[in-house]
């Protein structure tokens, strides 16, 4: 078990972790890319994240409203938020492509 973490070094093995690693060529452009999310998927973040910001900002205005003087105020937020978040994101899944399309009805392509 390594016993020095800062060093790379193992007690039980004289070689370091860097030394133990296959070698990358620094030319391999795929060597430095990190794991990207196909883009097939971008609708389902899309709706993920923009739940997540809305359903905190409006659990977090309407428990304010409703608790401020409370103490625990953050904790009833998050509780607050969560529950907020477990609908708006299936709704967003659901009304996103309603929504779409009802906006292509109202504009046109310049």
């Amino acid at each position: 078990m390594c016993q020095q973490f800062l060093t790379f070094e193992c007690k039980s093995d004289s070689r370091s972790l860097r030394e133990l690693r296959p070698p990358v060529a620094l030319d391999d452009p795929s060597a430095h890319v990190p794991t990207m999310i196909p883009a097939r998927f971008a609708p389902i973040f899309i709706g993920l994240f923009l739940s997540g910001i809305m359903s905190c900002l409006v659990s977090g205005i309407a428990t304010w409203r409703a608790v401020w003087p409370v103490d625990g105020f953050l904790g009833l937020w998050m509780l607050a938020w969560l529950n907020a978040w477990a609908v708006a994101f299936p709704a967003i899944l659901v009304f996103a492509p309603l929504v779409r399309r009802l906006v292509g009805h109202f504009t046109k392509d310049s």
